[in-house]
């Protein structure tokens, strides 16, 4: 995220806002789907490269996808409302977290039901 300054003209200069966010969450979520599966094997195996590259690769999509969000709400906005879209941004993302970290927790707890409908990997315990 921190060099994400660097690549925001390109995501800015290039296709609709719509064609860099959707690819860019389909593709992160499809990664995110497949370290799910193999991260455990990863971390046993001790294959540091393909998760730092996969890893790597879920930050910069989601950089990308930050830059073209931040691009459109500021197109959609009207002038006067344009110095509140920071403000809505961060509002929304801590509601996001507020919301998705607990649910996350009620899913992997097994005090709720057996079996949890959500196993985390072993090696995280």
């Amino acid at each position: 995220f921190a060099l994400k300054a660097l690549f925001a003209p390109l995501v800015d200069s290039y296709f609709s806002r719509k064609a860099w966010v959707i690819p860019c969450t389909l593709a992160s979520g499809a990664l995110w789907l497949w370290l799910g599966h193999t991260i455990e094997a990863l971390v046993l195996s001790r294959d540091t490269t393909s998760l730092a590259a996969a890893l790597f690769a879920v930050v910069l999509l989601l950089a990308a996808q930050d830059v073209a969000v931040d691009i459109w709400a500021l197109e959609l906005l009207p002038a006067r409302s344009r110095p509140y879209a920071p403000v809505c941004q961060t509002v929304g993302m801590g509601a996001g977290n507020l919301i998705a970290h607990p649910l996350l927790l009620l899913l992997s707890s097994s005090r709720l039901r057996d079996p949890p409908v959500l196993t985390l990997p072993r090696f995280l315990w």
